[in-house]
């Protein structure tokens, strides 16, 4: 089903995939927790795509960085919102990547 933006469906499909990874990673989760992605987390669902290098196009150092610049203040992990700012700018830099290899 896709809303006024057309991004409905997919941001289950995303949320689906974040929660599954943050579950699989906090020892000791419960449900109803608020869900937080680590650093740790994330690099490794960015690595099972193959986005990160040396398969893919993005370094583990810009990784973090944008990992770090997006993280609520005060926090060391993601929101869902915010894992959603990180996944775009992960999206325009593999494009900007991609553009400039080309």
């Amino acid at each position: 089903m896709w809303d006024q933006d057309g991004h409905a469906e997919q941001d289950q499909i995303l949320h689906e995939a974040y929660a599954t990874y943050c579950r699989s990673s906090e020892k000791g989760a419960f449900p109803g927790q608020t869900l937080r992605m680590s650093l740790p987390t994330f690099t490794k669902l960015v690595s099972d795509l193959g986005l990160l290098e040396p398969q893919g196009p993005i370094s583990r150092a810009t990784l973090a960085s944008v990992f770090t610049s997006y993280r609520p203040a005060a926090s060391t992990k993601l929101t869902f919102p915010t894992f959603l700012q990180v996944r775009r700018m992960v999206l325009f830099l593999i494009h900007a990547v991609c553009c400039f290899r080309a």
